[in-house]
């Protein structure tokens, strides 16, 4: 159980870090402020950028451990590579890897990530229903 939440956590962790490395580099994300004026706006913009970058993994984050934590660990490893495999995807959408006309916001990109990262850990916590036995609980 405590080795499914360390899984958890450090994938979690892991991906929030190189998402907010990818808003980050993402072409014309950031505009540098010119007066004193413009930098209040300017540090907001920062703010709402990483918050919106962490903001998937923290909901997927408390959800995949509500549902994961005492399963198999074979459903916690299906569930990070899955978490993997969907930010790659979620980070080509949002640096338009794919050459797409029109570049999806990253609140939309924000948004579908969070619902497939939920949609991953039910789906890994309904294949694998058996709990894991524990040896001190009652």
């Amino acid at each position: 159980m405590l080795k499914n939440l360390r899984r958890l956590v450090l994938v979690h962790i892991s991906l929030g870090l190189l998402f907010i490395a990818v808003y980050c580099v993402r072409p014309r994300m950031h505009s540098h402020p010119v007066g004193l004026r413009d930098r209040a706006p300017f540090a907001l913009s920062v703010i709402g950028m990483v918050l919106l970058a962490w903001a998937p993994f923290i909901i997927s984050g408390f959800y995949a451990c509500d549902k994961l934590l005492e399963r198999d660990p074979r459903a916690t490893i299906a569930f990070i590579w899955s978490a993997i495999a969907i930010a790659i995807v979620a980070a080509c959408l949002s640096l338009n890897l794919g050459g797409l006309h029109d570049r999806p916001s990253n609140f939309v990109v924000s948004l579908g990530l969070t619902i497939a990262l939920i949609a991953a850990a039910r789906l890994c916590s309904g294949i694998w229903k058996a709990e894991v036995s524990d040896p001190f609980r009652d």
